[in-house]
């Protein structure tokens, strides 16, 4: 009865930990800082079109209204479909939460890490995994994700546009920059 009392026990603070939403899962979110966001990557490409470098700073605040706009209306998708995404940034660090639901449970999964762009996609070196507020193994959802995120559709997905050259967080902040456009001379 003691073994079984105590199995119980770990059972329940298991299911607590991994079910209990992290703070930030639970971001605000409104129609002028996505419009904001919108308006920053326009004059990146303004300034790209115009062959100018250029350097937009976004808020948490921002980026979540306007994921929260991308993937508000999407209904949940396969067994485990994903029912919320969100973002904090903390100082150079990226957090992302994801709320799924399996067999009935919300779950919410928090990656932690630094973006960056190389060949033109958005890239997310992995060195935080939590399920709720229970750490995991981060070397196992590293190969997952990896895998999810070469897929033709995670391609597609984390494609930048091709006026995005540069992103990096600062002081809780992200910072995506564009370089000068080169001016090939034209033969006559």
């Amino acid at each position: 009865k003691i073994i079984s009392g105590i199995l119980l026990t770990l059972a329940v603070c298991t299911l607590v930990l991994v079910g209990w939403p992290p703070a930030g899962a639970k971001q605000v979110a409104n129609v002028e800082a996505a419009r904001s966001f919108d308006r920053k990557l326009a004059e990146l490409e303004t300034a790209h079109q115009q062959g100018r470098t250029a350097e937009v700073r976004l808020s948490g605040i921002e980026v979540n209204s306007k994921l929260q706009q991308i993937f508000g209306d999407m209904p949940p998708a396969g067994l485990m479909g994903m029912r919320g995404v969100t973002v904090e940034l903390v100082q150079e660090h990226l957090l992302a939460f994801f709320s799924i639901k399996v067999a009935g449970l919300s779950l919410y999964i928090t990656l932690g890490g630094k973006p960056s762009i190389e060949n033109r996609r958005l890239q997310f070196d992995l060195d935080e995994v939590r399920l709720g507020h229970m750490p995991t193994s981060s070397s196992l959802i590293s190969q997952v994700l990896a895998e999810k995120l070469n897929s033709p559709e995670g391609r597609d997905m984390l494609r930048m546009p091709d006026y995005i050259t540069g992103l990096h967080l600062e002081h809780g902040e992200l910072l995506l920059a564009t370089k000068e456009r080169l001016h090939l001379p034209t033969s006559a």
